[in-house]
């Protein structure tokens, strides 16, 4: 789970409904939702209904490194290494 969703679900203390995975599932607080995702997730939206606070999510995926990528091929092939996020090029 994200560092927001995380933050969201832990300062809410009543009912939270989460929507995933083509499930709603219902808990008694964010600590109890928190305590049964076992998949990384983003929160695509929040609101409230009824007394719950209702929160869509979506699986966060997550890109690879692929070393084999035409981008890698190409940026070896012009600077003779690969590609390093702390070198500013």
């Amino acid at each position: 789970m994200n560092w927001e969703l995380n933050k969201i679900l832990e300062l809410s203390k009543g009912k939270v409904v989460l929507l995933a995975d083509d499930e709603r599932r219902t808990y008694a607080s964010g600590d109890e939702a928190i305590k049964q995702l076992n998949k990384e997730y983003k929160a695509v939206s929040i609101a409230p209904e009824d007394d719950a606070l209702v929160i869509k999510l979506e699986e966060n995926q997550r890109v690879g490194y692929d070393s084999n990528s035409d981008f890698v091929k190409s940026y070896v092939a012009q600077y003779g290494r690969e590609p390093n996020m702390f070198d500013g090029d």
